[in-house]
């Protein structure tokens, strides 16, 4: 698993096995995309699907001229394929286009994805993605709103993720967001903070995931500092050794990031 992008500015992340090669999001634009994956070599032919969380910008920017470029197969609930289908410039091959269903597995080389729906003030359904290649699962996890119960259970038995960490509660606070955006981030349909980021690290913790990137940082009310220290700060107040049994690290935001093998 690897972050090519993480952050408000735009998201994309690698997952691969053996010959199959998918990405979770294609923010920014085609030509980043394409320099991403071309400075860990890997070309953006050779990848097998897109599954996008939502069409909020940042995780969509790239997607209109990729798939006309490279006929890559775009998975999305049914609102996100329609609205997809709606942002994009230029029409594209329609059979591209696969509609996923919460919960259901979908098949793609030697991965299975699953999706569980989030809340989040898209204009669409948006998910967050699991992928299993049946011996190891990664996560991507990110604009979740907050942590539901379907999340809490889906995030079970997960060997590495992307989580959301999104901003510091006094950056937020005394920053120059007005009063309705500050809302919006902090609501139910918004963004978790790194407290809540740090809770969630926690519970999956104790279910067994001991590998993490921090993500989709924000650029204006957070830092990659603030950010693993509130999680570092919340995990060592239960076990000191629980910094030493896992493994974390923030997504960067305008290059890959070192993989995990999960």
């Amino acid at each position: 698993m690897i972050p090519l992008y993480s952050g408000s500015s735009g998201n994309s992340t690698l997952i691969k096995c053996d010959d199959t090669k998918i990405l979770i999001d294609a923010g920014f634009n085609c030509k980043k995309i394409t320099e991403a994956l071309q400075s860990i070599r890997e070309e953006v032919s050779d990848i097998d699907g897109i599954f996008i969380t939502h069409t909020h910008s940042d995780h969509i920017g790239a997607l209109d001229v990729l798939v006309r470029k490279y006929n890559i197969p775009i998975y999305g609930t049914e609102s996100v394929i329609r609205k997809v289908n709606s942002y994009c410039k230029k029409p594209h091959d329609r059979s591209l286009d696969r509609v996923i269903v919460n919960f259901e597995d979908i098949n793609i080389g030697c991965l299975t994805v699953k999706s569980c729906e989030t809340s989040h003030d898209s204009d669409d359904v948006s998910v967050c993605y699991k992928v299993t290649n049946g011996k190891r699962t990664c996560m991507v996890a990110t604009d979740l709103g907050y942590v539901s119960d379907d999340i809490m259970s889906f995030v079970r038995d997960v060997d590495a993720a992307i989580v959301e960490s999104n901003y510091d509660i006094d950056m937020l606070d005394n920053g120059p967001y007005d009063y309705m955006l500050k809302k919006r981030v902090k609501g139910n349909r918004g963004h978790l903070s790194n407290e809540d980021c740090a809770k969630l690290i926690r519970a999956m913790e104790i279910c067994g995931t001991r590998k993490f990137y921090l993500g989709h940082l924000s650029q204006n009310n957070n830092t990659p500092d603030i950010a693993i220290n509130t999680v570092m700060n919340y995990l060592s107040s239960f076990n000191d050794n629980l910094l030493s049994l896992c493994q974390i690290a923030v997504a960067e935001r305008y290059q890959p990031t070192r993989g995990i093998i999960v």
